[in-house]
This record gives C-alpha cells, structure tokens and sequence, in this order.
C-alpha cells in the first residue's frame, strides 16, 4: 500500500515516509493522533521485548551445549556457565513482563561482560582454564558472539530511545511533530 506525498508537502521538497520514531502511514488523513503513536510504540516494545527474551534464551541454550565437560576441565568456567545460564532465564522472564529500564540495562549489560570474558578466555585465557587461548573460530563461540552482540545493540537502542531530551541542551520547537501542521 503507497501513500502519496500531499502537493505542498512535495511542492517544498519534503519527503514524507519514514522518519526516526514515526515508522507508519497515519491513520487519519496526515494526522497522527496519540493512540496511534501510543498503539505503535507499544506494538514495537512488545516486539523488542520478545527478541531479547528468545536472545537471553539463545545465551543459555549456547552455554549449555558448552556445559559437558566444563566440570572437570574448568570448574571456575562451568560455575560461570551456570550463572549466566540462570542470569539470562531470570533476566528474559523480567524483560518479557516488564518493560523497566532496568531489565534493559541488565539486558544490555549481561551479554556485554559475557563477550569480555570470552575475548579474556581467548588472550589471557581464564583462572584454571587456559585451554581456549588462541580459539577464536568455535563455532559455539561464534554463534554466541553473535546473539550476545546483537542483545547488546537491541538493549542499547531500547535504552537510547527512551532518553528524554533535557530542555537546556535543546529548544523544545526541536522535539515538536513535524506532521502536526498538515491539516
């Protein structure tokens, strides 16, 4: 479905389409109306929401394909895997019901110390687990870089999308809609 650009719109040379936060046609002829606005935002928190807890959730099937063996070779490491095995199912339960900053921030940070102490593991190695020095192509390793460093740029956008701009540092006609002048 297209939406066409209305002609003093066109004729100024503004584009309409999408804009930061503004993802949507509008319902109403170019108005947005708040529960439109409110409709969508809810919509894409529940959605952020559900990535994260199905990431959380990857961290920890990742770390317990991992988990055998670790006991004997690595009890410091396995006690680790644990943790963070129950970190993350905790930490997705939170994110699923509640969409606090907090949970997010633990969201965003959780998986960041994980990728610290994976390159730790693979340059100075860990206390009584020196084996993986130099493994930087494990494919559990990978796909766990991967689903951490994407949790950590989800969390991150999460968190910065709900800075609320402070009035010294902006004018307040900056933060003003743009559609809000069409009729």
């Amino acid at each position: 479905m297209s939406y066409k650009t209305p002609p003093e719109v066109a004729a100024a040379g503004v584009e309409t389409g999408i804009t930061e936060a503004r993802q949507y046609p509008p319902s109403n002829g170019w108005r947005r109306d708040r529960m439109d606005i409110k409709i969508h935002n809810a919509v894409c928190d529940g959605i952020a929401r559900a990535v994260a807890a199905v990431g959380l959730a990857g961290v920890a099937l990742i770390h317990l394909l991992d988990l055998p063996g670790q006991l004997s070779e690595a009890p410091l490491v396995f006690g680790l895997y644990l943790a963070l095995m129950v970190a993350s199912v905790a930490l997705a339960s939170a994110v699923i019901w509640t969409s606090d900053t907090r949970a997010w921030v633990a969201a965003a940070l959780l998986p960041a110390l994980v990728i610290v102490a994976y390159v730790l593991s693979r340059t100075s190695g860990l206390p009584g687990s020196t084996d993986d020095i130099g493994n930087w192509g494990e494919p559990l390793g990978i796909a766990s870089l991967f689903v951490e460093g994407s949790l950590v740029a989800l969390s991150s956008s999460v968190l910065i999308s709900r800075r609320v701009p402070s009035s010294a540092s902006a004018p307040a006609s900056a933060f003003r809609d743009p559609m809000s002048s069409f009729p």
